[in-house]
């Protein structure tokens, strides 16, 4: 699985004009901690089937954080950076093209359109 996310940590950099810190970081964080887009994706897909047609990444992520900080037993939660959510959206919607535009964005240093 490393070598999808290196691989799209390069097309990400070159398409992007440049090595981005915060492109780096999000590729180390989510191959390091798939639980979290896991959880991520779950928790988008109860809003979605609750008939919601937007949302905001940022209350799903809050759900993330309480869920494994709270909810969980013996969770210490995650440390999950506020610059990273944006990325996660995106990530998203790419993995789940039916729903592009389910997550209002905006532009951001460095592009996940192509994310894979």
């Amino acid at each position: 699985m490393t070598d999808l996310f290196e691989y799209a940590m390069r097309d990400e950099q070159r398409r992007s004009g440049g090595d981005t810190k915060l492109i780096r970081d999000f590729f180390k964080f989510h191959s390091e901690n798939p639980q979290v887009y896991e959880l991520f994706s779950r928790f988008t897909r109860q809003v979605i089937d609750r008939g919601f047609e937007h949302y905001s990444a940022d209350a799903v992520m809050h759900r993330v954080r309480w869920h494994t900080g709270v909810e969980t037993a013996g969770g210490d939660g995650f440390k999950i950076n506020n610059n990273l959510i944006a990325y996660y959206s995106r990530l998203w919607m790419k993995h789940n093209p039916q729903w592009a535009g389910f997550f209002r964005t905006r532009d951001v240093h460095g592009s996940m359109e192509d994310a894979a």
